[in-house]
């Protein structure tokens, strides 16, 4: 089972926080290109461009997703040599994702984004409002309400149900 993100059918929207299975597998390169391919194939969009983890799940990336990729870097005699052992980017079928640790994210999921898809909406634009004068000093407030929009949810998507630690 995935994580279920609470929805609930009546409101149309999520009213509880999301409830793990007690079932978290291991992560793989497997799960991770499905969730492309379905992006891919669903969204009539580019691919997503940003893949979104836990510092721990960066981690497992660089350390079990091999890819056709070898580990070696060959440096000229002139050069200084680096030790590489973090993955930045992965390049799919379907296009390159970065791979971005984000410390307040869940620590068992990977968020699949396309940063073109996801943008700031206004409920109420910023504007100020005058409140009750006191002696010589005038008040006021300023306020606005902006939410995070979903322009496309079919170009996102999410691998659930981590335990990094496998």
């Amino acid at each position: 089972a995935q994580t279920t993100p609470g929805a609930d059918a009546t409101l149309g929207y999520p009213a509880t926080a999301p409830t793990d299975s007690t079932s978290a597998g291991t992560l793989t390169e497997a799960a991770f290109k499905a969730v492309i391919r379905d992006i891919y194939n669903n969204s009539n969009t580019d691919s997503a461009k940003i893949a979104m983890v836990s510092m721990t799940g960066k981690q497992k990336i660089s350390s079990t997703f091999t890819g056709i990729a070898t580990r070696f870097l060959t440096v000229s005699q002139e050069e200084q040599a680096q030790i590489t052992a973090g993955a930045d980017m992965y390049v799919s079928d379907a296009g390159r994702l970065m791979i971005v640790p984000n410390r307040f994210m869940r620590t068992n999921v990977i968020l699949l984004l396309n940063p073109e898809f996801w943008g700031l909406a206004s409920l109420r634009p910023f504007g100020m409002e005058r409140l009750a004068k006191t002696g010589d000093s005038d008040k006021a407030m300023i306020v606005g309400d902006y939410t995070l929009e979903c322009r496309n949810e079919l170009a996102s998507g999410k691998v659930t149900d981590i335990n990094f630690a496998l």
